[in-house]
């Protein structure tokens, strides 16, 4: 098998992977770090698993990206405005998109094995309502101008969810993430949050910095180890925090709470 590094070698132009006459052995290509544009249209590389592309100066990715075994792209550091509406990209495993100019995410986002989608420092407004991300453990979509989350997110496997630094006024009415282990959505504007969150793995909330008025009164986060709900507009905390008997740190200033 082979891979293939070009990083680090100022190309311009991606003619450098017509001198590649074995493709079909190829399993990893590195062309990050140089001044590339766009990539070719025509990469025929069957069994690539790996693809970083990233620090370069592309605008797109190819149209037709139909790579059955690619489990990993690492994209970020670009300019690229959007991804290719149909990837077939079936194993695809991580896909880091961040630090782009992303104005979307393709509508139609079918990755059954996807784990890790990093998106963030984009300009979305928006998340695709129908992402078919049934394997998805990580989605970081931090630092761009989301107003809000889809409502039928059903990632079932998701442990991370880092939202933070974007312009939410609320957070899906039905949050059922049985394995969700740390929910990040500080620095939004966000007037409260859902009443009936079953969280029943989460350790850490970090729901500091917005503009909420009150806590659910039914939290069902028995494991939670950390509440950061400073900088908002809190009178008093619910009752239910009483019966966290994991929880280690709250940390509630600057809020209108009288003790």
């Amino acid at each position: 098998m082979i891979q293939v590094k070009y990083s680090n070698d100022t190309i311009k132009e991606y003619k450098t992977f017509d001198e590649i006459s074995d493709g079909i052995n190829v399993i990893s290509i590195d062309c990050s770090n140089n001044e590339l544009t766009q990539l070719p249209e025509n990469m025929n590389f069957q069994n690539l698993q790996v693809l970083n592309c990233s620090n370069n100066k592309l605008t797109q990715l190819p149209v037709n990206m139909n790579f059955s075994n690619l489990q990993k792209i690492t994209c970020c550091h670009n300019e690229l405005t959007q991804l290719p509406e149909n990837m077939n990209l079936p194993n695809l495993q991580i896909l880091y998109c961040y630090n782009n100019e992303l104005m979307q995410l393709p509508k139609n986002m079918n990755f059954p094995n996807l784990k890790e989608l990093s998106c963030y420092n984009n300009k979305l407004t928006q998340l695709p309502e129908n992402m078919n991300l049934p394997n998805l453990q990580k989605l970081s979509c931090y630092y761009n101008k989301l107003t809000q989350l889809p409502e039928n997110m059903n990632f079932q496997n998701l442990q991370y969810l880092y939202c933070s630094n974007n312009q939410l006024t609320q957070l899906p009415e039905n949050m059922i993430f049985q394995n969700l282990q740390s929910l990040y959505c500080w620095n939004n504007q966000l007037t409260q949050l859902p009443e009936n969150m079953n969280l029943p793995n989460l350790q850490e909330l970090y729901c500091y910095n917005n503009e909420l008025i009150q806590l659910p009164k039914n939290m069902i986060f028995p494991n939670l180890q950390k509440l950061y709900c400073f900088d908002n507009q809190l009178t008093s905390l619910p009752l239910c925090i009483l019966n966290f008997r994991h929880l280690r740190i709250i940390s509630y200033v600057n809020n209108e709470i009288e003790l």
